[in-house]
């Protein structure tokens, strides 16, 4: 179908990785402006280290999270990621304050 549309699967991603990063901002930026804090995982570090990503993940959400089930489900290498920051938590307690 790519072809026929004279695309290539390759620009295809770029369009697709440039879009999410222009969204990633905006969210990121009225996360901001509000002060609702972000936490952002980096998904080589998530594939590197799991553990460790996942008990910071626990940490920013007040902790108490089964952080060995997570991390032991977390990684699965034959996924793809076009998009290496991955916003992944906000903390909405914070939000009514």
């Amino acid at each position: 179908m790519l072809v026929r549309l004279g695309k290539s699967a390759a620009s295809d991603a770029e369009d697709l990785r440039m879009v999410l990063q222009q969204h990633f901002d905006e969210v990121s930026g009225s996360c901001e402006r509000h002060g609702i804090p972000v936490t952002v995982v980096d998904y080589s570090e998530l594939m590197a280290d799991a553990e460790s990503v996942v008990a910071r993940l626990s940490e920013f959400l007040g902790g108490g999270l089964q952080t060995d089930r997570m991390a032991a489900g977390s990684v699965n290498p034959k996924i793809p990621c076009l998009y290496a920051r991955l916003p992944v938590a906000i903390d909405v307690q914070s939000m009514g304050e």
